[in-house]
């Protein structure tokens, strides 16, 4: 966004924009109410981005602003912080902590340190309530008690032959229906990672929300939400940032 403080107006690109074409180009000279045009526009473009809006907002009310001139639809130019405050209300965080069970296999430790690290970042956020298991640690019971009692379900293994390691798989036959569970498959690997796919047939045939790279392209736009997890070798740098992307995602979604 960029500000014009001699004229007080905020040139704001995408944000505060309407997917209309009208010849009437702000919201003063419209008679009907564009609330819920504007109210569409935000649910279809901002809500997956919702975490970073408040952050934004924060910006914005340090502005005195006449006008907002955005890239598309009406400029405003009446009831501005009513619509600033439509923005705010939408992207309002939930104080409800979610559940959630990360369960995993590992060979080398790598995918273990995986695990730990994920829920490191999303106890961080302070949404997770996170319970980490090792499956050939714990026993499957109540491992499956805590999946039952969870939003989000994340199944983790290395891959050693073509296939899962430990008695990971064992639990995955066990699985009950995930149906409103939302789910994502990870695990280092070395060379093909065939297990963190298996995972994931698992999961979809357990009916959850089953997330995937194509789903987050097309809801967001945005390339570096990789689902399913698939980190080469250990747990470098780069690979902490596609976690560390990944959490981000999953804190939107289920906020």
């Amino acid at each position: 966004m960029s500000y014009c403080p001699e004229d007080k107006i905020l040139f704001s690109c995408d944000i505060f924009s309407t997917h209309i074409a009208t010849t009437n180009s702000t919201n003063s000279i419209e008679k009907n109410s564009i609330d819920e045009d504007y109210s569409v526009y935000y649910d279809l473009i901002f809500s997956p981005h919702r975490i970073y809006i408040l952050d934004l907002l924060k910006i914005v009310d340090n502005l005195d602003i006449s006008l907002i001139a955005p890239s598309h639809g009406y400029i405003l130019d009446k009831d501005i912080r009513h619509y600033i405050d439509i923005y705010r209300e939408k992207s309002k965080t939930t104080t409800e902590v979610k559940k959630a069970t990360i369960a995993y296999t590992s060979m080398r430790s790598n995918t273990r340190k995986i695990a730990k690290y994920m829920a490191e970042k999303l106890s961080a956020t302070k949404r997770f309530d996170v319970s980490v298991f090792d499956t050939d640690k714990v026993d499957h019971k109540e491992i499956l008690e805590s999946i039952a009692n969870s939003e989000l379900v994340l199944v983790g293994s290395a891959t050693r032959y073509g296939d899962m390691i430990g008695s990971l798989e064992a639990l995955l036959k066990n699985l009950p229906n995930l149906k409103d569970k939302t789910t994502a498959a990870f695990g280092s690997f070395t060379w093909s990672g065939e297990a963190i796919e298996i995972i994931g047939d698992y999961l979809k045939a357990a009916s959850s929300h089953y997330l995937t790279t194509s789903e987050t392209i097309k809801k967001t736009g945005c390339m570096e939400y990789e689902f399913p997890l698939r980190l080469r070798y250990n747990l470098s740098e780069e690979n902490m940032s596609k976690v560390d992307s990944a959490i981000t995602y999953l804190e939107s979604i289920l906020n």
